[in-house]
C-alpha cells in the first residue's frame, strides 16, 4: 500500500480506538508505524507504542552488525536505520526488503519446500552482510522463526520486536503476566 493509504487508515483507526476509551494504544504493524508513527501520536490522546522505537533501543545496546527483514514500505522508510544510528551511529544496519513472505505466511505455506528455498535466499544476503542481530521488522515474520534461523546459524540473534515490547510494557508495569487480557 501507498504511505497516503496507511496514514488514512491510521487515523481511522486512532479515532476508533479512542472512542473505545483505551489507555494506550499499540501500533502492532511495523509498516504503519514506519508510515504514520508521528500522525498517531498527534492524533491520539493516549501513549502511542510502537515496535520500531522500542527495538532499535534494544539493539543499539548490543553495538553489533543489524539485519532488519521486513516489508517493501517499512524498508523504503529507513525507520529501523535511522532509529538505531540515532543511538549508536557507528552501527551498520542493513534492511532487507522481503515482500514475498507475507502472503507465503497469510497462505500457511511456512513449511513449503519454495517457502525453505525463499528463506535460504534472504539467509544468504543477511549473511552476506555479516548481520550478527536481525531483526524480524514484519508481525508475520515470527511465525518463520524456526524456518528460517537454521539458515542463519546460531551465532545470528533473532529479534522479535513483539518480546521487546512485551518486556518494555512489563518493565513500565502497563501489563503483568498476570493482568494481561487478550481481546479485553
Amino acid at each position: 500500500r501507498e504511505a497516503y493509504e496507511i496514514k488514512a487508515f491510521v487515523e481511522e483507526i486512532i479515532l476508533f480506538l479512542e472512542g473505545q476509551n483505551v489507555d494506550s494504544i499499540v501500533m502492532a504493524c511495523n509498516t504503519s508505524a514506519a508510515c504514520a508513527l508521528d500522525l498517531a501520536r498527534e492524533k491520539s490522546s493516549v501513549p502511542v507504542f510502537d515496535l520500531i522505537s522500542l527495538t532499535a533501543d534494544y539493539v543499539s545496546s548490543f553495538g553489533r552488525k543489524v539485519g532488519v527483514m521486513a516489508t517493501a514500505s517499512t524498508v523504503k522508510s529507513m525507520l529501523f536505520s535511522k532509529l538505531i544510528q540515532a543511538h549508536d551511529p557507528s552501527i551498520d544496519v542493513f534492511e532487507l526488503a522481503c515482500p514475498e513472505l507475507v502472503p507465503i505466511i497469510e497462505s500457511g505455506q511456512i513449511d513449503h519446500p519454495a517457502t525453505r528455498d525463499v528463506l535460504q535466499q534472504h539467509a544468504r544476503k543477511l549473511l552476506e552482510q555479516q548481520v550478527e542481530v536481525l531483526i524480524l521488522g514484519c508481525t508475520h515474520f515470527p511465525f518463520i522463526r524456526s524456518q528460517l534461523q537454521p539458515f542463519l546459524g546460531e551465532n545470528v540473534m533473532i529479534v522479535n520486536p513483539a518480546d521487546v515490547l512485551r518486556e518494555f510494557l512489563w518493565a513500565q508495569s502497563a501489563v503483568t503476566p498476570s493482568t494481561a487480557q487478550i481481546g479485553r
